[in-house]
């Protein structure tokens, strides 16, 4: 080995990673040799030799100066669920709970069905939040309507101009409300549980609305105040179905007048 290079003595080492702790090898007999050769060979080829703990080292990731972006959990950002609810209520509104699938839903609100799942918890839970949606929206104008002091008749008046121009303001025909109500058996339980809430909600108006106009004067009861309170829940439930078929809006208004007349003055 005197008078050669350790490239030269070991060509196998050019193609080769060798770790710098072969210095230190113990060997019989040329020992110092060696060492010296490839203490030689290590600072003439500096690029190929390194650190096999260095490599080691480098190979394994570094947990915490890791800049590699993770991907993120919980649903996708781009999920519109504003947007997904104002379909959904304008969807079961115009078409009915039994007329329009999730499925269509989805097409409509351009979003896929899985994100619909993960953002809602399912068809019963989307109709709960578009009837939660709704009674927010438009079926509290109609409670305000029973809640403001003012006379009687001019209340009815308002009440059925209400009822029945809806199609007029743009909005689909009939009420959401009334079609849930109707279509109660097929629906799931969260929505059915809010629709009777909503109900008594809306009896527990109607009887309060009652009882003031007869305080006032304003009206005799022909019944009790329960019969009565079922007789204007019907009358408005059908107002609403009849919209919804596309019955003559003026006749409604004039016909559902004219059953609201069964209360007449106390003083007739």
């Amino acid at each position: 080995m005197n008078g050669s290079t350790a490239a030269d003595g070991f060509p196998e080492l050019s193609h080769c990673v060798v770790s710098y702790r072969l210095v230190f090898l113990s060997l019989e007999g040329s020992a110092g040799n060696l060492q010296r050769e490839l203490g030689y060979w290590t600072v003439r080829n500096p690029v190929i030799l390194e650190s096999d703990s260095s490599s080691r080292r480098d190979s394994k990731p570094n947990l915490m100066n890791d800049d590699t972006t993770k991907p993120t959990r919980g649903r996708p950002k781009t999920f519109d669920r504003t947007k997904t609810l104002n379909v959904a209520v304008e969807s079961y509104w115009r078409d009915g709970v039994d007329g329009v699938s999730i499925n269509e839903i989805c097409r409509r609100a351009q979003v896929s069905k899985p994100g619909l799942y993960r953002e809602f918890g399912g068809e019963d839970k989307l109709m709960n939040a578009a009837l939660d949606e709704y009674a927010r929206t438009v079926l509290r104008q109609t409670l305000q309507l029973f809640e403001v002091d003012r006379p009687f008749r001019e209340a009815v008046r308002e009440l059925v101009r209400s009822a029945t121009s809806d199609r007029q303001a743009g909005r689909p025909a009939g009420c959401l409300f009334a079609k849930m109500r109707s279509a109660r058996p097929q629906l799931g339980e969260a929505t059915k549980q809010r629709v009777d809430r909503l109900t008594e909600e809306m009896r527990t108006a109607y009887a309060k609305w009652l009882s003031r106009a007869a305080r006032r004067g304003e009206i005799t009861l022909p019944v009790g105040l329960a019969a009565a309170t079922d007789y204007v829940d019907h009358q408005l439930q059908l107002a609403a179905r009849r919209v919804a078929s596309g019955d003559d809006p003026g006749a409604i208004r004039d016909q559902t007048e004219l059953a609201f007349s069964v209360f007449s003055p106390s003083t007739a």
